[in-house]
């Protein structure tokens, strides 16, 4: 069971993802097997000014020499090791959300999608008013967005906040959104609960300012009860639960928020139930869990249908294993709605 509850931001709400940037460009000539002269090349004009120097002429405003690699797209906010339990809404947090600003997610948007996106494309945060104060950061029924600065922002977003305002996803004259980093998710490393993004420990009795420092909506923190709230990120999404658990290919125990649900394929075949095997070759995607509660892994040539394998996306209820084709590229799958 996978909650999607950050795809994209709109105006004035920040988010990146990884962003090219080029400082060098290699030119390599090989030529024909048993060709004895290198062939000609065009001659290039080289500036001879240093760039500090005073010139009559153009020259760059600004010189960059970057070295950037993808332990960069890991958490802004960490205090080193793979939980950050630091959360405070006194101090403030820089990201492409507003710090200072409330939030509530919109999951049914009502933009007709342009060519080439659907409407999860245009699922995001958007800014509802401002945060009690400027000192004390809290909101009343809905995310902060101090929080989720904190929560879900990378390194690499604030390069692309200096640098550009972030990634423009979607950029219309009625709406702007902008896509947060997108965490990798085992190509080339998983980034999940880990050093590089640790899991992200919201307490519920947060200082002075009530349940969960007035971070979460209403019914977040209701459905939390008395844990703590988890924050994991992977790809561009962000998953909250009551435990810290799961990994890049079963994000199912993270269930807070927005739909708890998934909804069982169509095309879904029913191979084993619980603590059995399941039987198939190649790759797969199997379904392990019951009703709409389910965790979602790709495997190939059989599994064992249990608890070890998937976590457990339903406590206390028998379940089942389920198989369906794989379409690549392939992620673990959202709620539709």
């Amino acid at each position: 069971m996978t909650t999607n509850l950050l795809r994209r931001l709109p105006r004035r709400a920040w988010a990146w993802v990884a962003l090219p940037v080029t400082a060098l460009v290699l030119l390599a000539s090989f030529g024909a097997i048993g060709q004895s002269a290198a062939p000609a090349f065009r001659a290039v004009a080289l500036a001879s000014d240093p760039l500090y120097a005073t010139t009559t002429g153009d020259k760059p405003a600004m010189a960059l020499s970057l070295s950037v690699e993808y332990p960069t797209v890991g958490a802004q906010y960490t205090p080193g090791g793979d939980i950050d339990s630091t959360y405070s809404n006194a101090n403030e947090y820089l990201g492409y959300y507003d710090a200072n600003s409330c939030y509530t997610y919109n999951r049914n948007p009502t933009e007709t999608p342009a060519a080439g996106l659907t409407v999860s494309d245009y699922r995001r945060f958007d800014r509802v008013g401002p945060t009690t104060s400027t000192t004390v950061r809290s909101c009343s029924n809905a995310f902060s967005g101090n929080f989720l600065n904190w929560a879900s922002s990378s390194a690499i977003d604030m390069l692309r906040l200096a640098l550009s305002g972030g990634d423009r996803y979607i950029d219309t004259p009625e709406l702007t959104v902008l896509q947060r980093a997108v965490i990798p998710n085992g190509n080339p490393t998983c980034m999940w609960n880990s050093g590089n993004f640790p899991a992200k420990q919201l307490a519920r009795n947060g200082g002075g300012a009530g349940t969960y420092w007035g971070a979460v909506p209403n019914a977040m923190a209701a459905a939390a009860g008395t844990s703590d709230i988890w924050v994991a990120n992977t790809l561009d999404r962000i998953y909250f639960g009551t435990s810290r658990t799961g990994s890049c290919g079963n994000t199912g125990a993270y269930t807070l928020g927005g739909s708890t649900s998934l909804d069982l394929p169509s095309d879904a075949l029913r191979c084993t139930v619980e603590n059995g095997t399941c039987l198939f070759l190649g790759t797969r995607e199997v379904w392990y869990g019951v009703d709409t509660r389910w965790s979602v892994l790709k495997l190939a040539n059989n599994t064992q249908c249990n608890n070890a394998t998937f976590g457990d996306p339903a406590p206390g209820t028998g379940k089942a294993c389920f198989t369906r084709p794989v379409t690549e590229p392939w992620s673990p799958p959202t709620n539709p709605n």
